[in-house]
């Protein structure tokens, strides 16, 4: 309980209002759908709602809760509330007070979002992957690669207009120095793939090898290139195995050959053989000599 309280006033210490520390208690306390309607009730309350924290945490509640299968058919739209208050938070904190201290959440919502949108985009629901980029982007605006990929879901969904206007957007600080977000770098490579490919159609080939360049750089990011590195690294890192090699003279050779010879040749040939072992082994003073015999 101390440790809690301890750590509601830390993430409240910015704000200097008390009256928030029941709504951040309740969200520690994992109480989110009692954190949700606490926090929903200083969004509409005269005195708080220009606070930008009580947004913050009806999106935090809005996504906590979308995780709880249990509450999933209560709160059907709790993912997507959370996006629209993480976007109506971060209107209402236009000088970022709080965005560093929960870089976290935001990294979080921003990769569940991006790993929603690319479901929607690989099975070609292309509506549903523009409106779940374009959210990501109005939580997060400086995001230029998710601005990409909202633009490119937009062309794919028949609305070239807007589709372009993203691209060229985000195409316009996408370079060999831009450092994308950390937890959308396993698609970074891939939107630029898919940036070239568009270039392609439209027939502007510079643009086109300008994706391609700047996907390269970013590929060591993607999951099935990471793979097939591993793979490659697994099967130089494995033991090579010794094979020995048998060298014989000319003449024993050659002798060898002889044997071969007759003792494929008839029954006769091998008891011929087999004689000549027995010779051997009275020359070598009865010392034992293994023979394998086939059929």
């Amino acid at each position: 309980m101390s440790l809690a309280l301890f750590f509601v006033h830390k993430l409240n210490a910015q704000s200097n209002n008390k009256a928030f520390d029941k709504m951040i208690f309740l969200f520690v306390d994992e109480k989110y759908e009692k954190c949700l309607k606490t926090s929903l009730g200083f969004t509409q309350n005269d005195k708080y709602k220009r606070d930008a924290l009580p947004y913050l945490y009806a999106s935090m509640s809005f996504y906590e809760i979308a995780r709880k299968e249990a509450l999933a058919e209560k709160y059907p739209k709790a993912m997507k509330n959370s996006m629209k208050y993480a976007y109506k938070y971060r209107k209402k904190d236009k000088e970022l007070k709080y965005v560093g201290r929960y870089t976290d959440y935001f990294d979080e919502l921003k990769d569940s979002c991006n790993q929603m949108a690319q479901h929607y985009y690989k099975t070609e629901d292309y509506r549903k992957a523009a409106s779940t980029y374009k959210a990501i982007v109005r939580f997060d605006p400086n995001d230029k690669i998710m601005q990409l990929w909202w633009g490119l879901s937009e062309v794919k969904a028949k609305n070239a207009g807007e589709g372009d206007r993203n691209i060229e957007l985000a195409m316009e600080e996408i370079d060999e120095n831009y450092i994308p977000n950390k937890v959308i770098l396993w698609n970074t490579a891939a939107g630029l793939e898919e940036y070239a490919k568009y270039m392609e159609s439209k027939g502007d080939y510079s643009a086109k090898r300008k994706g391609e360049k700047l996907a390269e750089k970013f590929k060591k990011y993607d999951p099935a290139e990471i793979e097939r590195l591993e793979k490659l690294r697994a099967e130089q890192n494995k033991p090579k195995r010794e094979v020995k090699t048998f060298t014989t003279s000319e003449e024993e050779a050659e002798k060898a050959k002889k044997n071969r010879e007759i003792i494929g040749s008839n029954e006769e040939g091998i008891d011929e053989a087999k004689k000549e072992i027995e010779n051997i082994k009275k020359e070598e003073g009865g010392r034992e000599v293994k023979s394998f015999e086939s059929d």
